[in-house]
């Protein structure tokens, strides 16, 4: 789900290896599917069993934090805010950037493992109603304003 500047390189790379895929369609031969953006998320998460995120940079990814408040367990690369985003263990897994064993073997672990995919969407769902409610980030942001404004001495 996305797109980016890889896109091309991905198709010539399963052409190469015979694997069916398509975009936008899917298909009773596609093991793959290319969807570009998207923007009925509850949707999409709802047909997800986990959410990888491979990034080499990321801000706050928004991507880890939907996925976590629908119940969907996160694998991903801890570049970026990725570790402020989710609870390794937890929530999900992060590996280290570059870790491409690591990152399948977490992988093969929450395949494998219903149970475990299942607690950590659970995890998933409090961890970001606590974290990233609507409610957390007024108060985040309010809170940052009276410290820049105590910090001028604006206010004590």
């Amino acid at each position: 789900v996305g797109d980016g500047e890889l896109k091309a390189a991905l198709e010539q790379q399963l052409k190469a290896l015979s694997i069916a895929y398509s975009a936008n369609i899917v298909t009773a031969s596609s093991r793959v599917i290319f969807t570009s953006w998207l923007s009925n998320i509850p949707e999409v998460m709802s047909g997800l069993d986990m959410v990888a995120l491979t990034s080499l940079n990321e801000g706050t990814p928004l991507s880890l934090i939907e996925a976590q408040a629908h119940g969907t367990p996160v694998i991903a690369t801890n570049v970026g805010g990725v570790r402020d985003s989710m609870i390794n263990g937890q929530t999900g897994f992060m590996v280290d950037n570059g870790d491409l064993e690591g990152f399948v073997q977490k992988m093969q672990i929450l395949v494998n493992n219903k149970n475990l995919r299942q607690k950590m969407g659970e995890n998933g769902i409090r961890f970001a109603a606590e974290k990233f409610s609507k409610q957390k980030e007024v108060e985040a942001t309010c809170n940052l304003y009276f410290s820049l404004l105590k910090q001028k001495g604006v206010i004590f």
